[in-house]
């Protein structure tokens, strides 16, 4: 920055014109005539998100509705393994009492 104007130096400028450049470039608003277009374009793009996000999110649900109950299964049996190898009680706040 030039501090005496208040302009950016060369290399600041040259920054902001690549940035705009690259977003330009991978956000696509450069493929129409019109970026807004009426709106149509923000809209389309919108519904696009919108419809990746919940096709990501059904494979989520559907990986942890097949995964979870599973690992609840293991996690259990090797609880039960390791109380049964111990043969030591279960600590809990109630295992001695004073009466």
């Amino acid at each position: 920055m030039d501090e005496a104007l208040w302009l950016p130096t060369e290399k600041s400028v040259a920054i902001a014109l690549r940035t705009q450049q690259i977003i330009a470039n991978e956000s696509g608003v450069t493929d129409s005539v019109d970026p807004l277009a009426g709106s149509y374009m923000v809209e389309y793009l919108t519904d696009e998100i919108e419809k990746r996000r919940v096709s990501t999110l059904r494979k989520l649900m559907n990986w942890a509705a097949h995964w979870l109950p599973l690992k609840m299964v293991f996690c259990s049996m090797k609880f039960r393994n390791q109380r049964t190898a111990s043969k030591n009680p279960l600590k809990t706040a109630n295992r001695s009492s004073l009466d």
